[in-house]
């Protein structure tokens, strides 16, 4: 058996200047109007939560435009794909599975707003025989707390941040390949002095041998794999990545189309998660200036 499953997730390519290895970013300075480098956390300390409402995301999304805006910083360009950021875009990533895999479109393809139905695509993709699965995310989905996951295991619930966890808890899952962005690296599970030191419950896994990460350009020099693709799945995450990108996303889904297609936000038998449709762009009025900053 082999890579059977991948996994994508927008944020992927989507630059977030908190969770970036860079730590600083070009600003324009509103008193002398010089180009001047400034912690990046200033302007990417962003919430994030799928409970809050499409409202309220909305109105967050159109204030943290502003606050770019307000520092000289273009939203797009900041957080589009750049190669000296560590960011790929959406074609080549395409274009590097299609030469790894044998990805040639006669795949299932789904795809929602929210990674937690990354769960539901596997369900629907197991036939007995657990699959093998590559995850590009900028985030590992394994849960960040051992005591959360055994209690959402007691429950009998998981969410976008463990999908990937409990995927592998019920012997859906084999194996997990955990491919992070360039621009992240591995610094979701690494402590104040750098050390990767994931919780428990991940580092049984590590040591396992079920799961294994790799940053992008690190997996890029493992060896290709040439297994038939028979599932793709997508998500936009759209409390994690901006409405002003959502055009990027909608051309991933497209490109990673395959011979059946389906929407899981358009399917009334799963549930409805955040308040989104990923076949629809958000509604998003960009801000024309920042608060109280003129930009020409």
């Amino acid at each position: 058996m082999g890579v059977s499953f991948l996994s994508v997730d927008f944020d992927f390519f989507v630059w977030n200047g908190l969770e970036s290895k860079d730590e600083m970013m070009d600003s324009v300075s509103q008193e002398t109007g010089e180009v001047v480098s400034i912690p990046s956390v200033y302007y990417f300390d962003w919430g994030h939560s799928e409970s809050w409402s499409p409202s309220l995301q909305s109105i967050l999304w159109e204030s943290r435009y502003g606050a770019l805006l307000s520092a000289g910083v273009d939203p797009v360009k900041v957080c589009d794909a750049h190669l000296e950021k560590g960011t790929v875009s959406v074609d080549e990533f395409v274009n590097i599975l299609s030469n790894r895999f044998n990805l040639t479109g006669l795949h299932n393809f789904f795809f929602a707003d929210s990674h937690t139905h990354g769960y539901s695509a596997l369900r629907e993709s197991f036939y007995g025989v657990p699959i093998e699965v590559v995850h590009f995310d900028a985030h590992a989905d394994l849960g960040y707390s051992t005591d959360a996951i055994n209690k959402e295991k007691d429950k009998g619930v998981l969410d976008c941040g463990s999908w990937l966890y409990h995927s592998i808890d019920v012997g859906m899952v084999s194996k997990a390949t955990i491919v992070y962005p360039d621009w992240r690296e591995l610094n979701e599970f690494k402590d104040s002095d750098g050390n990767w030191s994931p919780p428990s419950h991940i580092k049984d896994l590590e040591s396992s041998g079920v799961v294994s990460f790799h940053s992008w350009s690190d997996w890029l020099e493992t060896p290709a794999q040439a297994h038939e693709i028979d599932t793709v799945f997508a998500c936009r995450s759209s409390a994690w990545t901006p409405p002003w990108l959502d055009t990027q996303a909608e051309r991933i889904f497209n490109l990673l189309s395959g011979i059946s297609n389906a929407c899981l936000d358009c399917d009334n038998s799963y549930p409805s998660i955040g308040g989104y449709d990923a076949c629809e762009p958000r509604v998003f009025n960009a801000p024309k200036t920042g608060p109280g900053k003129k930009v020409a």
